[in-house]
């Protein structure tokens, strides 16, 4: 989860390395709500770190009224510096649950870099093996031909797609060929997107786990 938000979150909102500390301020949760809607939170970089219960108390009432994100945590526990990992890992795990704000948002990235499919989930549509060659030509990556593939040789379309995306990225294997084929998964290709933002220039290609 860690490194889907650190690739979501332009880069002069800094690393997140914690589930806890890092959130103290309530800037990275603001910037967070700010990528899932460029309309919230736009003034999130003027924000001072020192009043991070009051930053706390409004990022939370608005990931709630908008998202309906349960406060699980309060804003008192989010911006003391002994929150534990867990609690504030629960609060955040709502963004990035099935349909939840970060699970939509990173669809709607996957859908404007490939337009041509109708992309409408990270299972079923991903598994013919289109989506994913589409996405490795939209960042940059040798596909160009993912137009012309047969649709329906579904096992050599995700192995073109994964490999090419080894390549271009430089990254271990960590995702085997059943992942995109035929076989229904959520998070974990939710959270394998982050090695194609194009942010930071690329420096985002980490391990899959």
């Amino acid at each position: 989860m860690l490194k889907w938000i650190n690739s979501v979150l332009p880069e002069d909102a800094g690393v997140v390395k914690n589930f806890s500390t890092d959130w103290n301020s309530g800037v990275i949760l603001s910037a967070l709500l700010n990528y899932c809607d460029p309309e919230l939170m736009p003034n999130w970089r003027e924000l001072d770190k020192s009043n991070g219960l009051e930053n706390c108390r409004e990022a939370m009432r608005v990931a709630n009224e908008k998202y309906g994100i349960p406060m699980v945590v309060s804003p008192e526990d989010l911006s003391n510096k002994h929150i534990d990992e867990l609690s504030g890992m629960t609060y955040f795990s709502y963004f990035l649950k099935h349909e939840g704000p970060g699970w939509y948002a990173t669809l709607n990235w996957v859908r404007k870099n490939v337009p041509e499919e109708d992309v409408q989930n990270f299972k079923s549509d991903w598994n013919d093996g289109l989506v994913l060659c589409g996405l490795v030509n939209a960042v940059g990556g040798d596909c160009s031909d993912w137009k012309d593939m047969d649709r329906d040789d579904k096992i050599n379309n995700c192995h073109k797609g994964i490999i090419r995306t080894f390549i271009f990225f430089n990254c271990e294997k960590r995702l085997y060929l059943s992942t995109y084929h035929l076989t229904p998964f959520k998070t974990l290709l939710l959270e394998s997107l982050h090695k194609f933002y194009p942010v930071k220039g690329f420096k985002i290609c980490r391990l899959w786990g």
